[in-house]
């Protein structure tokens, strides 16, 4: 198998902000490209996911420049498509709070050592790579939830109310052989071996709203 070296974008609006991120990035063996500004990276992504080339796609967009000229629509452009981190040697808390609310994943506050800067990438992917997994095993267990049937949802409300299969069928006025059957399905189609198993994938699926993040953490 070909390595594929990781990527990261920088849109260059401050060069000696840029130089220094690309210095460092570049020395733990990314592939950087520079852009000039934040829309003509969101058009190469798009590009490249347009086209299938995928590997062409950044795992990280670094930012540089003011808080001020960062702000929201530059931000807005490129969170959803990959982590953002902005660089500037220039801003307030107000604008450090502005870019992470519009999507940034860390404000990096320049002059600062190379080891530093570096730890903070990382940390940023880490993250980032977290929450895609995270995204996608939402997103399986999902697609096993929704080979349910109506009526075997009803007997999963009913077990993770804590009912015992007598308890379900007296619940849902069906036998206890029906009850039986249905859980058994369930299972199958969940590809659960056991019913704390079954409850961490419902949990997964996102189906108990909040709780379905600390089911990812645990």
């Amino acid at each position: 198998m070909n390595y594929i070296p990781r990527q990261a974008a920088i849109v260059a609006s401050n060069p000696s902000e840029a130089d220094f991120a690309e210095t460092i990035i570049s020395s733990y063996g990314f592939e950087v490209s520079r852009h000039t500004s934040t829309s003509s990276l969101a058009q190469h992504i798009q590009d490249q996911s347009s086209t299938g080339h995928t590997t062409g796609t950044p795992d990280i967009a670094i930012l540089t420049g003011s808080g001020s000229d960062l702000s929201q629509a530059s931000v807005d452009a490129l969170a959803h498509m990959l982590p953002v981190m902005v660089t500037t040697s220039s801003t307030t808390v107000e604008d450090a709070v502005d870019l992470m609310k519009h999507g940034a994943k860390d404000v990096v506050v320049l002059p600062c050592s190379r080891e530093e800067f570096w730890n903070r990438v990382s940390q940023t992917l880490k993250a980032s790579g977290a929450e895609a997994a995270c995204r996608a095993v939402q997103a399986e267990m999902q697609s096993r939830m929704d080979l349910l049937t109506p009526a075997e949802n009803e007997v999963v409300e009913a077990m993770l109310d804590g009912l015992a299969n007598k308890q379900i069928a007296q619940r849902l006025s069906i036998g206890l052989r029906t009850v039986e059957l249905r859980r058994s399905k369930i299972m199958r189609k969940m590809q659960a071996k056991s019913v704390a198993e079954l409850v961490k994938f419902i949990c997964l699926s996102g189906r108990l709203g909040a709780k379905a993040e600390a089911c990812c953490n645990d």
